[in-house]
């Protein structure tokens, strides 16, 4: 009975060839896509506190997760390149990479190390490599190359300018995080580089909103739910009489 299920839901190991071709129905685009969407999730849960980690430790597993899902979809995405051309000629697939890719690079950004900034720039050549490989069917995806390349080239000008006039201050980050969006996107808006309908969907990627929450403890704490009109507090509410020789204005508590 196992032997006549549909490949996709067969397990590995069912028989010879049938097992071979079980396994990469697991890996299917259906797969794929299931994965990146719960790493998206849980990137866009804790992008608001991606720079506050970086300065104040509270929110140190935060930036962690959300670097941690960025790194998850790219790596996703790259698995099988008959997918990658695939999924990424899929706008809602295309922007989830692309915003995966920018926290790839705030969290490069934020790095001093040679061994980390290498592995960083690897894994943003790595990325843009990615989107190259469907730019010439994709719009979208060429938008995020030019984008792409323009922010990596304004985060080293600012690293560069950094080091030689400031040393290896770690203040201010909001701040030059601001000036290298702005420095990328006027670079690549430039003679008309990138389209606007594709850089306004794209703005909301790149710029860093953080959660203006005091404290970190507080975060997903579910409200109160509030009352109904019919009740009054949490143990008492007005009924409606029987009029067994009470008022009309009789108030029961229970």
């Amino acid at each position: 009975m196992l032997k006549d299920l549909p490949l996709a839901f067969q397990a590995p190991g069912v028989s010879g060839e049938r097992s071979s071709l079980s396994f990469k129905g697991l890996k299917s685009i259906e797969y794929t896509v299931s994965l990146i969407t719960a790493e998206a999730m849980r990137m866009t849960l804790h992008r608001p506190f991606l720079v506050r980690g970086y300065t104040d430790e509270r929110y140190g597993n935060y930036t962690q997760q959300c670097v941690a899902s960025g790194r998850a979809i790219l790596k996703y995405l790259k698995y099988d390149i008959g997918q990658t051309t695939v999924l990424l000629r899929r706008w809602s697939v295309v922007c989830v990479g692309f915003t995966a890719s920018i926290v790839v690079l705030v969290d490069y950004c934020h790095q001093w190390g040679v061994g980390a900034l290498q592995e960083g720039r690897k894994e943003l050549e790595s990325a843009l490599n990615m989107f190259r490989t469907v730019q010439v069917s994709s719009t979208a995806a060429q938008s995020i190359v030019i984008l792409l390349e323009s922010m990596i080239a304004a985060a080293e000008h600012r690293r560069l300018a950094s080091n030689k006039h400031l040393g290896r201050s770690r203040s201010g980050h909001d701040d030059v995080w601001s000036e290298i969006v702005k420095e990328a996107v006027a670079n690549a808006n430039a003679n008309g580089k990138i389209g606007q309908q594709h850089l306004a969907l794209l703005l909301p990627s790149i710029l860093l909103v953080p959660a203006n929450i005091p404290n970190p403890s507080s975060f997903l704490v579910l409200p109160k739910p509030k009352h109904s009109g019919w009740e009054r507090n949490s143990n008492e509410y007005e009924v409606q009489p029987h009029h067994h020789g009470r008022t009309a204005n009789h108030r029961e508590v229970y």
